[in-house]
């Protein structure tokens, strides 16, 4: 069973590294806060590169010299993925 990060710092012996520790998680969810700007952008780029393999795909099938038409036309709606949510610290 998993304890909260603040059931576990209220626990500690000594409030002086409750405090550091408390200090030292704010950092990491500023450090991941700085994370979620580019992987919101890898989220952009990816469903556009899944667009443009769709558009590829319809062109080739729709095209009377390929011999096959059965390329893959789904690429963007399987693109499921969002920004991650921004993360807090509570008490």
């Amino acid at each position: 069973m998993s304890q909260s990060i603040k059931t576990r710092v209220g626990a500690m012996s000594v409030k002086r590294d409750s405090k550091e520790l408390r200090k030292l998680i704010e950092a990491v969810l500023v450090d991941l806060g700085a994370l979620r700007t580019p992987a919101a952008a890898n989220v952009t780029d990816v469903a556009a590169l899944a667009s443009a393999v769709d558009t590829l795909a319809a062109k080739l099938n729709s095209d009377a010299g390929v011999t096959d038409a059965n390329y893959s036309v789904a690429n963007a709606a399987a693109v499921t993925a969002s920004a991650p949510a921004a993360l807090t610290l509570t008490s």
